[in-house]
């Protein structure tokens, strides 16, 4: 490792110890200095996310104004067939698409359905049942008319969708899954999509444009909206998870604009295939298998002078079913934080790394705040508790104050930008004390098959449905929040006139 990346980290450490040493040696609200910097660091983090989205931002803002003056709609312009410079395209690269499954056959036909009713066909779809135990090959087979092959085969096309094959595998975790379609896919492109992952009608031709339009263009992500059971408890975390997807969202574009994308959500993602076949595919030792492969990427990229670009795509869509129930939300969390150290873990010689531009010089720097951000807010908290045992109000209430200063802030900004939510990290705490012994098991490499089957394929929130007949898109109403996600995409991150 470099010495700046570890110093990095070292100061990343050091800087906690003193400021909980703050707590012993200094009075009055900088007692509570662990709660200050993290405060401090959050408003940043917003800062800089705003400075950096702004101009996209601005540009949109005159775009939708010109579009709405000329009654033209920005959807319909970013779908149709155009290059950003205004020029018809003459290449159309091939597009597959791969379904990983396991134990989905309650959602997989409305996923098929989805995409056999894309605007822009795909030339391939390929569903690898990932030893399933349920249904799921005897509804392809019965339903799409697909003959099913031996193990590790190609089935012949779908007597209904000649686009449509299957592959049956042995269970061996989405990561080979997916590597051992995309051996038997010939396609340009590659869109891997989650079997519970609904596509907007459009967005497999918003894929197949931004690749076309751009060859430097190695892999996409789209755009998300959660949906969960209609439940009580499913219908706030959905609330939490929608909000948290916008702010998700929103930092992707703005670190996007400065080629420091790490996360391209493996719900709905794309790849070049050529690209995807030279970094080796989906590693399946890492717990998050698509943030690993982003990093790989960038990696590649710049080991051999490629000038790759990793970007999100504005026009491509998607419902995906989130967890509903807390006992799935926390497993999940888990696993995606164990994921993250293990991957900050396997990158950690890209902190502050002027070689990678500002991917290492700012956004693996910031990362390495990231890792130990859960400590810091645990500290403040459990500092702020001992605070009020100790009868100290003071330091407690200011701290309420200058948090409310805080909230009250973010209230009156855009509600674009201002997004991140004090909530979230509460519920950080919880999760990142469980996820450091599951990333200190995984970060040497030896990692059961067994279980990391379990921490890739969490159980998904289907035996109710499966009892009552319909699966997790049906008859689901987009909540206000939701709808103006998807208008505040449009108007805000649609390309320029």
């Amino acid at each position: 490792m470099p010495l700046v990346s570890g110093l990095i980290y070292a100061a990343v450490f050091a800087l906690w110890l003193m400021l909980l040493s703050c707590a012993f040696f200094t009075s009055g609200i900088f007692a509570w200095s662990a709660g200050l910097f993290y405060i401090a660091y959050d408003t940043a983090l917003l800062a800089l996310i705003t400075r950096l989205t702004w101009p996209k931002v601005a540009a949109s803002l005159t775009s939708a104004n010109a579009s709405a003056a000329s009654g033209k709609s920005l959807l319909g312009k970013s779908l149709a067939g155009k290059s950003p410079d205004g020029e018809t395209l003459d290449i159309r690269p091939s597009l597959g698409v791969i379904i990983a499954a396991y134990n989905e056959a309650a959602v997989l036909p409305e996923i098929l359905t989805a995409l056999c009713g894309q605007t822009d066909r795909p030339d391939l779809i390929l569903v690898v049942d990932d030893g399933s135990t349920d249904a799921s090959v005897r509804i392809l087979s019965e339903r799409f008319r697909i003959e099913p092959a031996s193990e590790g085969k190609l089935s012949s096309p779908s007597t209904i969708y000649p686009f449509l094959r299957m592959m049956r595998l042995p269970r061996s975790g989405k990561a080979e899954a997916l590597n051992a379609a995309t051996v038997e896919v010939d396609t340009d492109i590659i869109v891997a999509i989650d079997a519970d992952t609904a596509l907007d009608r459009h967005a497999l031709e918003a894929m197949r444009q931004a690749f076309a339009s751009d060859t430097s263009l190695v892999a996409a992500g789209g755009l998300l909206v959660p949906v969960c059971d209609r439940s009580l408890l499913g219908r706030v975390l959905q609330w939490f998870q929608t909000y948290e997807y916008i702010r998700s969202m929103v930092a992707r574009f703005a670190l996007m604009s400065v080629n420091s994308l790490v996360l391209i959500s493996g719900a709905f993602s794309a790849f070049r295939r050529d690209a995807l076949v030279r970094v080796g595919g989906f590693d399946s030792r890492c717990m998050v298998e698509d943030y690993e492969l982003t990093h790989r990427m960038h990696r590649y990229s710049v080991e051999h002078g490629l000038g790759w670009r990793l970007q999100m795509i504005t026009g491509a869509h998607a419902v995906t079913h989130a967890p509903g129930s807390f006992s799935s939300f926390m497993m999940q969390r888990r696993r995606w934080f164990a994921g993250y150290l293990q991957t900050q873990f396997w990158n950690r010689d890209l902190a502050g790394n002027a070689r990678f531009g500002r991917l290492g010089t700012m956004m693996m720097t910031i990362k390495a705040f990231d890792t130990l951000q859960p400590i810091y807010g645990l500290t403040a908290g459990l500092l702020l508790i001992v605070f009020l045992l100790l009868g100290k109000a003071g330091i407690a209430i200011a701290d309420q104050f200058v948090d409310g200063l805080r909230l009250s802030a973010r209230n009156r900004g855009s509600g674009v930008i201002a997004i991140r939510r004090y909530h979230h990290r509460n519920i950080t705490r919880a999760v990142f004390i469980p996820a450091i012994e599951a990333s200190r098991r995984s970060v040497g490499l030896d990692i059961l098959p067994d279980t990391a089957s379990t921490l890739g394929h969490a159980e998904p929130d289907h035996a109710r449905r499966r009892r009552q007949g319909r699966g997790p898109f049906q008859s689901v109403a987009l909540s206000q929040p939701q709808r103006l996600l998807l208008i505040n995409r449009r108007i805000f991150f649609s390309e320029p006139a």
